[in-house]
């Protein structure tokens, strides 16, 4: 069974719209509105972050493929233009029954199975990479059906923490666990590097529930005034595109155990900051602290979170 186009957009959660790319489909997290406002000129970020906002948004962080299959094996074709004479590639994990049994990047990506039965495949794109695929092949498969009706439960703003930055699984992003341990479809809005502004908001989609999660960025960027403005200006203009909608605000997550005591002084005044202006926009808080042991062995060097 060959899925043509429209059976793998009607499998695929997380991506605001599709757009052909050379010979496939690619995948948007983003509107084109959004995308623009993250090429504009960026007043807290030198030139040397030219357009690297706008391509960080090109990237297929919690865009995943979802659907129930009795296919011994499922054999993914990268599609997109060829770039520097190297053929397309595409790089993802893949789940059956929600355990991870291939991670691969390469021109074709394929899992194999021994016995032809009913399983569900969930398939995440990879979280820096502009993923395109031309063609999904199910081998003697009788049976596919989208895992999930169309649609998204919780929204995902934040910055290189929710896109996944620092984690070796497309799998394995805060996003992508708690979208599967609520059994809930994520939109995930994450953008490595970037602060509070509202300017990059769009009501792209109809929630249940929306996650805040910028901050570290923010408090390297901006003075006391600003860091507290530019989040309340974000948390209001949510409120306002989302009335009704519940929201929550993770306050940053981080390891600062070779950090001086001042700057750890500095991250709790941020924290300070964010949880006014959360509850100033009736916006529950979580302390991202408590996520996450204080203790090294779950970070990188450069402090992002890993997949442990």
């Amino acid at each position: 069974m060959i899925l043509d186009e429209k059976k793998i957009i009607s499998a695929t959660i997380g991506a605001v719209r599709t757009v052909k790319e050379g010979n496939g489909i690619g995948f948007r997290r983003f509107s084109e509105k959004q995308e623009i406002a993250f090429d504009g000129k960026k007043i807290y970020f030198g030139s040397d972050f030219e357009h690297y906002f706008y391509n960080n948004s090109l990237c297929s962080a919690g865009i995943c493929l979802d659907f129930i299959t009795d296919a011994k094996s499922v054999v993914i074709k990268a599609g997109g233009e060829p770039k520097n004479d190297k053929l397309p590639k595409i790089s993802c994990d893949i789940l059956a029954d929600g355990r991870r049994v291939k991670t691969q990047s390469g021109e074709t990506v394929t899992v194999s199975f021994r016995n032809k039965k009913e399983r569900r495949i969930s398939v995440y794109l990879s979280v820096g990479g502009k993923d395109c695929i031309s063609e999904v092949e199910l081998a003697d498969a009788d049976i596919f059906r989208p895992y999930y009706k169309q649609g998204t439960d919780i929204l995902f703003f934040g910055d290189s923490i929710f896109q996944g930055i620092g984690t070796r699984h497309a799998s394995c992003t805060m996003p992508t666990i708690v979208g599967r341990r609520l059994n809930a479809r994520i939109m995930n809005q994450g953008n490595n590097g970037y602060v509070y502004d509202a300017n990059t908001l769009d009501k792209i989609c109809e929630p249940k529930l929306i996650v805040l999660g910028y901050g570290c960025n923010d408090r390297d960027r901006k003075s006391e005034n600003d860091f507290y403005n530019d989040a309340l200006a974000f948390a209001k203009k949510v409120r306002e595109l989302w009335k009704d909608v519940p929201a929550v605000g993770v306050l940053p997550v981080y390891c600062g155990a070779d950090a001086e005591p001042d700057y750890i002084k500095w991250y709790r005044k941020c924290d300070d900051l964010l949880r006014k202006a959360y509850e100033e926009t009736n916006i529950a808080v979580i302390n991202g602290q408590e996520l996450i042991p204080h203790d090294i062995a779950y970070f990188n060097p450069d402090y992002h979170p890993n997949d442990k």
